[in-house]
């Protein structure tokens, strides 16, 4: 007798019942819960997803490729996936876009391509895609040919069917029309590469008759998660050699707050001095002072919609042909002033 049947013999409870239970799934007593988890602990039950999977049912668990665990930002979304997967029993594989996108061909590692096919393999039952830079060819043909329900999250190919679009337009308007609006007419770009706003952030000021530039000089590298750090050693160093651009954009709040340090150091006020915005709307923006001016990300929601889609899409309950659109916005603080024509 398999363990999920004597659980369900000694607690009274039917096979289906048991069986949700352990995959995690929500909405049964708690006593209930407990006395089967209990039992399973007892009879030391591992669940066969494979198994199942191979045997015609699911796996219970998905597929998520994502930019990068660098950002604040995408982890916070992919927090937000990995949650409602836990609270209706799935188990999340995760792939990093950007660890293959920057690995060097004596890395000898597994392309990005190579490990989605193992994952297909596992035979996950939906597959979430979350990145904000263009898939490699041979990644998007795979996801072509798959069998499996997909949901794409910001970036999409154009034969995408079920897209979560993060719109980003109308913030960069709106914050072009802001600077140019306190007289400002130059702005540097603090970025790490490769920007993924810098041309539309470009489009937008120039509409407005300011020109952004990224100089190499104000750009940092690696893959640290410790933004404030790199940016208040980057923006300490520019300061030193007279290098105080009359407004700076960051790429991220964090590395803006990194620069406020820097500003502070260096005896610069802001925004007297220096003008500056940041991108994302994370707490510390709020937080620090002065409050930071930033472009706000759309936060929560967007993984509880992405996984909502794919639920019903691995489940068959409906089918789901579409796009629907977060907005970022701009909050406007106190980083931002009257141009200072600059220090050079």
């Amino acid at each position: 007798m398999s363990a999920i049947n004597q659980i369900a013999e000694k607690t009274r409870l039917s096979y289906v019942t048991v069986a949700e239970i352990l995959r995690g799934r929500k909405g049964y007593n708690a006593k209930t819960c407990q006395r089967v988890l209990k039992l399973a602990r007892e009879l030391n039950y591992q669940p066969n997803y494979l198994g199942k999977a191979l045997a015609g049912g699911r796996s219970m668990s998905i597929g998520v490729i994502i930019s990068s665990l660098d950002s604040p930002i995408e982890v916070g979304k992919l927090k937000e996936i990995e949650f409602q997967a836990s609270a209706n029993g799935y188990r999340c594989y995760l792939l990093t876009h950007h660890s293959f996108l920057f690995a060097q061909p004596a890395d000898a590692q597994p392309t990005l391509a190579d490990s989605l096919n193992d994952l297909i393999q596992r035979r996950i039952d939906g597959l979430m895609v979350y990145v904000v830079h263009p898939l490699p060819r041979e990644v998007l043909a795979i996801l072509r040919k798959a069998t499996i329900p997909v949901v794409h999250i910001d970036w999409a190919p154009p034969e995408a069917q079920q897209v979560i679009r993060i719109e980003r337009q109308a913030a960069l308007r709106d914050l072009a029309k802001h600077l140019a609006g306190l007289g400002h007419r130059r702005a540097v770009f603090h970025q790490r590469a490769p920007g993924r706003m810098i041309q539309p952030l470009q489009k937008a000021l120039r509409k407005e008759n300011l020109h952004l530039e990224a100089p190499p000089e104000w750009s940092t590298t690696g893959h640290s998660p410790d933004f404030e750090t790199q940016a208040c050693a980057l923006a300490s160093e520019r300061f030193r050699q007279g290098d105080v651009p009359p407004l700076l954009i960051c790429h991220l709040d964090q590395a803006a707050v990194g620069v406020l340090a820097a500003c502070h150091d260096a005896g610069l006020k802001v925004p007297q001095d220096i003008s500056l915005v940041g991108w994302g709307g994370l707490p510390c923006a709020q937080t620090c002072r002065p409050q930071l001016t930033t472009v706000r990300e759309p936060g929560v929601g967007v993984g509880e919609q992405a996984f909502k889609w794919l639920d019903m899409l691995m489940r068959k309950t409906k089918d789901i042909a579409g796009c629907t659109t977060f907005a970022a916005h701009l909050t406007i603080a106190s980083t931002t002033g009257q141009c200072a024509g600059g220090i050079l």
